[in-house]
């Protein structure tokens, strides 16, 4: 994957748990334009999460590099990079009882000086966030009584809140029901739109053909594919990276992912061709 513009830029990047432990992930080149949308698609334990932690700093690699912004990963504080990368992660318990709104709020922290209270702009700023993620009418209520996909969004809304360059999203759809995925996707549509670089993980290829532009296949640590959605995602790439028979198939200008059995979703006239 290349672009002359390219905002993130991954070279041999190889990574273990532990020193002399198996290589979790293992020599991943690859580079992501600003202002697009990648999946980082692949199979379960193919190291997707563990590649979002070293775009974080949350990791360091083993061998290899990562720049952002034209800038080695090591050559940022950690609150510059907190500024920069934002994270919604696929799980998240609140240790505290914290209303949605302060919650929320916390997405100001980078942008606030030790025991600095948040200010009026900072509060703006999360109503806002509120908002776009639908939750407005809940922002009294205590986090710990939301519904898991209602946390989904409370944890979207405070990524909002932070205003990061680049943000990373682990499984964002994986607790909401359909209007709330559909509400995600607006969100990540419409942060592209105002120059936001997004990556998140998934492992059902129809989300990703469905929302990104750039599409990363992984299995077991290693990069299968990396480039435009349309042309990595095809039937010997996905077949490689699961394991199994995969047919792809064209409906209305959309991709479409079925195996032999089933269809993985929409409606199984859709093979008729």
């Amino acid at each position: 994957m290349s672009h002359s513009a390219s905002f993130i830029v991954l070279r041999d990047l190889t990574f273990a748990y532990r020193q002399g432990g198996q290589d979790v992930l293992r020599g991943i080149s690859l580079e992501i334009p600003k202002g697009t949308i990648t999946a980082i698609l692949g199979p379960n334990g193919s190291g997707k999460t563990t590649l979002l932690n070293l775009l974080l700093g949350w990791l360091t690699p083993r061998r290899g590099s990562i720049e952002l912004a034209g800038k080695p990963h090591r050559g940022y504080s950690r609150r510059a990079m907190s500024r920069l990368v934002g994270l919604v992660p696929q799980d998240e318990h609140a240790t505290f009882d914290l209303t949605v709104f302060e919650y929320v709020l916390l997405g100001r922290a980078p942008y606030l000086e030790f025991l600095e209270m948040p200010r009026k702009s900072d509060r703006e700023l999360t109503s806002r966030a509120l908002g776009s993620a639908g939750l407005t009418a809940l922002r009294e209520r205590p986090v710990s009584s939301l519904s898991s996909g209602e946390r989904q969004l409370a944890t979207v809304a405070r990524a909002l809140a932070q205003e990061p360059q680049v943000l990373l999203l682990d499984e964002p759809l994986s607790h909401l029901d359909l209007g709330n995925t559909q509400r995600i996707l607006r969100i990540i549509a419409s942060l592209k739109k105002g120059g936001t670089t997004l990556i998140f993980t998934t492992h059902d290829p129809n989300v990703a053909a469905s929302a990104a532009d750039l599409v990363i296949l992984l299995k077991e640590g290693s990069l299968i594919a990396s480039g435009p959605a349309t042309s990595v995602l095809n039937p010997e790439n996905l077949s490689l990276t699961y394991g199994v028979e995969v047919e792809v198939i064209k409906v209305n200008s959309r991709l479409i992912i079925v195996t032999p059995e089933k269809l993985i979703e929409g409606d199984a006239d859709a093979r008729v061709s």
